[in-house]
């Protein structure tokens, strides 16, 4: 009898084990429940890794797995708000296309994640601001209704002197390491591209949903008299 009771008891304990399981697989972290991507580009070579331990600084590292950890429905700022500490606040991120600063400031809850974030390596190739790499990323899972952007941790950013809405920034060189928001092109169904002016780093495909006047510009085509 008592040996019946340990084995009831085992496959009780082994049931709420397995559901506890089901339910983490159910709710789904960003690394497992997002597809990877494929890579690559104009120049030089181009390899996208999964993140590893101890690939970073410290800090960077805790960000990065808090990242990956998050929700595969979180937004940029409910991922963000997971890793922060208190007292903290959100990232500024800037939005960057091949020509510049586009706007300084993006709203992080429009944001979503379309991929892990990753570490992006460039090599046999100088990447600067007046000669960009082009990488094109391979992702399955862009739709027509999304506008993809790829979420990009940059160290040592040099920014050019620009002008955004009539105010002008003096050129220099960011001290620490940066996220921004780099803007993409789409190549085909399937295919995004981002201009990168430095050796890559820890980067993520991300998006935000289309308003319904972006969506009717991208559904509009020519039609011959």
């Amino acid at each position: 009898m008592k040996k019946m009771r340990k084995a009831a008891a085992g496959i009780a304990a082994a049931a709420v084990v397995m559901s506890m399981s089901m339910n983490t697989l159910a709710a789904g972290s960003i690394v497992g429940s997002i597809d990877m991507t494929k890579v690559e580009s104009d120049k030089g070579k181009v390899e996208l890794k999964a993140i590893e331990p101890e690939m970073f600084e410290e800090e960077l590292q805790e960000i990065i797995e808090g990242l990956n950890k998050a929700p595969a429905e979180a937004t940029l700022k409910e991922a963000f708000e997971l890793v922060l500490k208190e007292g903290e606040e959100l990232p500024k991120i800037e939005l960057f296309s091949v020509e510049g600063l586009e706007k300084e400031d993006i709203d992080l809850d429009e944001l979503k994640f379309l991929s892990p974030v990753m570490n992006l390596e460039i090599t046999e190739a100088e990447p600067t601001e007046e000669d960009p790499v082009k990488v094109t990323f391979v992702a399955n899972n862009v739709t027509d209704d999304i506008e993809v952007y790829v979420l990009h941790y940059c160290i040592g950013h040099k920014f050019p002197e620009h002008i955004v809405d009539g105010k002008v920034y003096k050129e220099h060189i960011a001290e620490e390491g940066i996220w921004e928001l780099l803007e993409t092109e789409l190549e085909s169904e399937n295919e995004v591209s981002a201009y990168f002016h430095s050796a890559g780093g820890p980067v993520a495909l991300v998006y935000m949903e289309k308003t319904e006047e972006e969506e009717g510009e991208t559904d509009t085509t020519e039609v011959a008299p």
